[in-house]
């Protein structure tokens, strides 16, 4: 796969989602990661990174200057208090976009919070309601597995747009409907996801997750550069601290898959999930 810059004319932003949870304040993982701060957000250094990374893959050099950890702490509080006014008392999920604001003051339990940047370099956020941690720790998935997992019928070509996380999902919402999966706005929908493949066969990853298979004791996720699988930021955590090992090229292959395995998946939101593999009708 080549990344190259993007010369698209339809427009589009980067994009990234971080957990705000102030069960995130206790774990130790989260303030190292945090340059030994404890924080609500999940791996917000992490998802600056991120943003960084897929603007020079995108060409958009001029962002740059403009992102920070500063610039994104602020975008992500305005949302979550903005959403905090909106539904008093309860949790809810914060969406993001390039632009400077406010410090947050209040706690407020739980929510997504999404990002997107815009090709001009402006930052915003936006908090919406999310469901609660299964376990006390994200990196700890729960034993019972709690979602379903079946092969796309068709691969999906790596692209910039496989390796970096963009509004532009077509290829995922495509895969999702070859496999008659409900809308991720329905609760069934969230708990159903689609297993990507390469036109060689190679595992990548889920529309909305990264993925690891269990291989040899140990738990594998596909190779980034071969597969075109987005490097998620608890991907990263996860092969930082060895609980993930990248596959070699190749290694992890749509035919290998068992119908009835366990594999895990991981993003920044929810954390680590247990889901079942099934490749037949049920």
């Amino acid at each position: 796969m080549s990344a190259t810059m993007s010369t698209d004319t339809e427009p589009y932003e980067l994009l990234t989602s971080t957990r705000y949870d102030l069960q995130l304040l206790g774990l130790e993982w989260n303030t190292v990661a945090n340059d030994d701060t404890p924080s609500a957000y999940m791996l917000l250094p992490y998802h600056i990174d991120r943003l960084r990374d897929a603007a020079k893959q995108h060409g958009w050099t001029n962002c740059l200057d403009g992102l920070t950890e500063d610039a994104l702490q602020e975008a992500c509080d305005a949302a979550v208090e903005a959403a905090s006014e909106e539904h008093p008392g309860k949790p809810f999920r914060v969406c993001q976009h390039l632009s400077p604001i406010t410090q947050v003051v209040e706690a407020i339990g739980f929510s997504k919070v999404r990002v997107t940047l815009s090709r001009a370099g402006r930052l915003s956020a936006t908090a919406f309601p999310v469901e609660p941690l299964p376990t006390s720790d994200p990196l700890e998935p729960s034993s019972v597995p709690e979602h379903v997992f079946r092969l796309d019928t068709e691969p999906t070509e790596p692209s910039l747009y496989t390796s970096t996380k963009t509004t532009r999902r077509g290829h995922y919402d495509a895969a999702r409907a070859r496999t008659n999966l409900p809308l991720l706005t329905t609760p069934a929908g969230r708990y159903s996801d689609v297993i990507l493949h390469t036109p060689a066969g190679e595992l990548s990853e889920t529309s909305i997750r990264n993925l690891a298979i269990r291989r040899d004791g140990q738990w594998l996720t596909p190779n980034a550069k071969s597969s075109g699988c987005l490097s998620g930021v608890m991907r990263r955590l996860l092969l930082e601290q060895g609980k993930w090992i990248e596959a070699a090229e190749g290694q992890l292959r749509k035919d290998d898959l068992v119908d009835g395995e366990i594999v895990m998946t991981a993003n920044g939101v929810e954390g680590c999930r247990l889901g079942t593999v099934v490749l037949h009708s049920r």
